[in-house]
């Protein structure tokens, strides 16, 4: 299907990798289920006996302590400590009740309610001057704006808490946000900046013998090594990690683990061991109702059963996963995160606008002090900066042209990867589909039986054409390197791909209309333009909503150039995202209004041809109304 069909890739995943670093007096987990079961009996055998504040810090405790595995208990003890806490008039207490519930309905993804009360725990913390509880509490408002693909926002909030632990000399709290750093570089494309955290990360835990936070480090350099197909190496790491979180029983740690564990070895082929750790992790999650890693299982086993052929077993998983996914998929709760997110971010800045206010003729006196020392030190530094540009120029100038060289093949070849593997994939999977279907259902009628299954088998043999001239045509440029343009009926072409794509458009009840004009014609290469309206029907389908609809319109817009335009009235793009639209970016995709996934690849490489075949590529977006992109090409 063009290049809009890439593997899915634990997308969501990546979302829980982060750590929620609990506060220091509570954060040592028991070695064994029945060592933690006898922590709590005793912590609940104290409650009667204690006084008001010291009952709350017992709360509190069972919360962290039931966290990770009875949900419903951990809720009870955090808003039991809350609620003692603002009838005693006791501020630590209520704020150590607000971030243990805050991080247990971040990790259920209720992420509205979940930053709105670490929020309201930041703000009393401030009140005591508590450091190492607003370290954590930053931790944990990082995570949720990494929750919600925010990871600008996210990297500055635990740059925030980082800079909190290290005043408060807390040794696990700069480990832990030193590792939370570095995953949002690994989610922003910067592997290598991201294993350095890791690293530093690591050896701070390693100092601390702190079993989870090692074990979280294993996890993270698995993934790197997975990024980089070093398949054996992540293996090796995700069994380490593994190891250390069975030591201290934490099911939260474990099933996040296997899941990866599973995508490890289905990229690998080894398929029984994938199902292996999928259906573990689809075990645990189910009974400790986990339902976003319960949902990650469930993907990952429709991925094995399709890679092994097994339709039937996929069809099943995917309706348990679709049904799953839409009773968490709830849009009024976005909306609240959102507004929560700006509420949140406007009371920060009136706080360090008071802060800036408060400290002017401090910062006055300290820059006074210190300009003359600049002046002296930026003599020297430009001093300094001018020999190293000289003699590091001849260099650099060599080594970033053999980088781009580089760089351009090994997309190229990736691109060739990908596009074999994601489009052939599917099509297995759909011919799967209407096998199971042309044999018989009890739930719709033979005649509509009948219907479904010529239309699928329709859609599939155009798809496999489709497929294998795309190839041919790929690797035949990669020999060449060149394209072959010719006068081309635009309409007619319009025309093949709306056809294609008649079956996916119905699907969504979205309406397609080629008005373009029948004498239109361009000078390109066929397959090149044919393979971009592909792409930009395939995303404007993606990006609408049931009852939208899409147009294809020309424009003769001077005597030697011809426009084509796709309008569509979907979802649009934002105005932070338009400038990136044709940017890759395997790290941030754009998930469509059901659901669909990509990987970022298709828009950049559509430009590149328009481009290559001498036109132009280009958009304009509303959020909210809609989409337009114009192709410009000779005529």
């Amino acid at each position: 299907m063009g290049f809009c069909l890439f593997p899915w890739k634990f997308t969501k995943m990546m979302k829980f990798k982060f750590l929620s670093l609990f506060f220091s007096l509570f954060c040592l987990l028991p070695i064994a289920l029945q060592g933690q079961q006898e922590s709590i009996d005793s912590l609940r055998l104290l409650i009667p006996g204690a006084a008001d504040t010291a009952r709350v810090t017992l709360y509190f405790q069972l919360s962290m302590k039931y966290q990770n595995n009875l949900t419903d208990s951990a809720l009870y003890f955090a808003n039991a400590a809350i609620n003692e806490s603002r009838d005693l008039g006791y501020v630590k207490g209520e704020a150590d009740g607000l971030i243990s519930l805050g991080r247990i309905e971040r990790d259920q993804g209720k992420l509205a309610e979940g930053l709105k009360h670490l929020s309201e725990s930041l703000d009393l913390y401030r009140k005591i001057n508590d450091l190492v509880q607003m370290g954590n509490a930053y931790n944990d408002i990082s995570i949720v704006y990494a929750m919600s693909d925010d990871y600008e926002k996210s990297l500055e909030f635990f740059k925030k808490a980082l800079g909190v632990f290290r005043k408060a000399d807390d040794s696990q709290g700069i480990s832990y946000a030193l590792n939370n750093i570095g995953i949002v570089y690994e989610e922003l494309g910067q592997d290598s900046l991201a294993r350095a955290y890791y690293i530093e990360s690591l050896n701070i835990k390693e100092q601390n013998s702190d079993t989870y936070g090692i074990g979280q480090a294993y996890v993270n350099l698995a993934n790197i090594m997975q990024n980089y197909e070093l398949y054996d190496e992540s293996i090796t790491y995700y069994f380490k990690a593994d190891s250390a979180f069975s030591i201290i029983n934490d099911q939260h740690a474990s099933i996040r683990n296997y899941v990866l564990l599973a995508d490890a070895f289905l990229q690998m082929l080894e398929y029984n061991e994938a199902w292996k750790y999928a259906y573990k992790a689809y075990n645990l999650a189910n009974e400790y109702k986990f339902d976003l890693f319960k949902q990650d299982a469930l993907q990952a086993m429709v991925e094995i059963k399709e890679a092994t052929s097994d339709y039937k077993a996929a069809f099943e998983y995917q309706k348990e996963y679709q049904l799953l996914s839409e009773s968490l998929a709830n849009s009024q709760k976005l909306a609240a995160v959102e507004e929560l997110k700006a509420k949140f971010d406007v009371e920060e800045k009136d706080r360090e606008i008071q802060l800036l206010r408060s400290q002017k003729l401090l910062d006055q006196a300290q820059n006074d002090r210190q300009q003359l020392a600049n002046y002296l030190l930026v003599v020297s530094v430009i001093f300094m900066v001018i020999v190293a540009v000289l003699l590091g120029w001849g260099y650099l100038h060599n080594q970033k042209k053999n980088k781009i060289l580089i760089e351009l093949n090994r997309e190229k070849d990736q691109f060739i990867s990908i596009l074999s593997h994601d489009v052939k994939g599917p099509l297995n999977t759909l011919k799967g589909f209407s096998s199971l279907i042309a044999q018989g259902s009890s739930q719709i009628s033979k005649e509509e039986l009948a219907y479904f299954g010529d239309k699928i088998n329709h859609s599939i043999d155009h798809l496999l054409k489709l497929v294998n001239g795309i190839l041919e045509w790929f690797f035949s440029k990669r020999s060449t390197g060149a394209l072959n343009p010719q006068e081309l009926e635009v309409a007619v072409l319009i025309d093949d791909v709306v056809k294609l794509y008649e079956l996916t458009a119905d699907q969504k009840n979205v309406k397609v209309t080629n008005n373009a004009d029948p004498k239109a014609t361009c000078l390109a290469d066929k397959d090149a333009l044919l393979a971009v309206l592909r792409n930009l029907l395939s995303n404007a389908i993606k990006f609408s909503k049931k009852g939208d609809s899409i147009k294809f319109t020309t424009i003769q817009s001077t005597v030697k150039h011809l426009k084509i335009l796709i309008t569509d009235s979907g979802v649009g793009i934002s105005k932070a995202d338009l400038p990136h639209v044709f940017e890759y970016s395997k790290k941030k995709v754009r998930m469509g209004t059901d659901s669909e996934t990509g990987s970022g690849l298709g828009l950049a490489l559509s430009k590149e041809l328009i481009e290559t075949s001498g036109g132009e590529l280009n958009v304009e977006s509303e959020e909210g109304v809609g989409s337009q992109f114009s192709i410009t090409l000779p005529a």
